[in-house]
């Protein structure tokens, strides 16, 4: 899933005017806690979600879910969900901000195996994707799960989903 520019968007603010500073991250997360509400990973296991730009502001925003979902439940605002189980068969790419502190929230709510490799290109330009991916590649914080982000993993996920849908 990702998020696209909004058919109108506010125009009085900069969030409006540059909608990749917080209207997508907002967007995805607004569409992944909808989703957790819904129970939509749950009910449908076989679907596999890769979620854009490091999980956006879901690592923020779970611990919250976590605890607001049961009053909205008890209060009949929804149905009650476990979040945990919801999140766990996400796939996240690391596409736009990384370093230093996106990747660590993320890992907060996920692990090393659920984590691929996104570029954002071509919307980030080439150079700036190199720059992001070098200091990624420098940081000793990440070299035992880069080989897992960089292949290993979105290997898995392509197996895993061509295991899922019959070719005939």
């Amino acid at each position: 899933m990702h998020p696209n520019r909004a058919r109108q968007a506010p125009k009085d603010v900069i969030t409006g005017k540059v909608a990749a500073l917080f209207e997508y991250p907002a967007d995805t997360t607004r569409a992944l806690l909808n989703m957790i509400a819904h129970n939509i990973m749950v009910r449908f296991p076989d679907i596999r979600f890769v979620i854009p730009h490091t999980g956006s502001f879901l690592p923020f925003m779970y611990q919250r879910m976590k605890g607001v979902s049961k009053i909205l439940a008890m209060n009949g605002l929804m149905d009650e969900t476990n979040v945990d189980d919801n999140i766990h068969s996400l796939y996240f790419d690391i596409a736009g901000d990384p370093e230093p502190n996106q990747l660590d929230m993320l890992l907060s709510i996920t692990d090393g195996d659920h984590i691929v490799y996104g570029s954002d290109f071509p919307h980030s330009p080439a150079k700036i994707i190199e720059m992001k991916k070098r200091d990624l590649e420098h940081s000793k914080k990440w070299e035992s799960i880069l080989p897992k982000i960089y292949g290993e993993n979105g290997a898995r996920l392509l197996t895993d989903i061509g295991a899922a849908v019959p070719l005939s």
